[in-house]
């Protein structure tokens, strides 16, 4: 009985939370290839999502020095509603997704902070990573 029972545990030791594909998240510049493209008073910023990831599209949060957000508009991505386990009824980008943004040419615009924010389905989700545009 006693023999049985630390078998049970040294196996429970050696099980994976991840089942047994061992499997590692994809660090998040390999998840959410980020790219930024600043051109007079348009700033364009665009993700190459991985297979099987999604980006939250309420995540998404450009702000100015002073931390004041600025608004911007999806000119390019397959935006889609998903039933989310953690927020339910909510659009994510898959593949690809591009904002632009209108800046002026101002020392308040000269750094911008871009904050989001995505999962890979069903396993994993990453916390919220931030990125500065100067």
């Amino acid at each position: 009985m006693v023999i049985a029972y630390i078998c049970l545990v040294s196996n429970i030791g050696n099980a994976s939370i991840f089942g047994d594909n061992n499997y590692s998240p994809l660090k998040e510049d390999e998840a959410f290839k980020v790219s930024f493209f600043h051109q007079d008073s348009l700033v364009e910023i665009s993700w190459e999502i991985a297979a099987n990831h999604f980006l939250y599209i309420n995540s998404i949060e450009v702000l100015n020095e002073q931390q004041e957000k600025i608004e911007f508009e999806i000119t390019k991505g397959d935006v889609l509603v998903i039933d989310d386990l953690f927020f339910g009824k909510t659009s994510v980008a898959k593949d690809y997704l591009r904002i632009d943004l209108p800046v002026k040419n101002t020392d308040e615009n000269k750094k911008l902070t871009i904050n989001y924010q995505g999962c890979k389905k069903d396993t994993y989700c990453y916390p919220i990573i931030s990125k500065e545009i100067t």
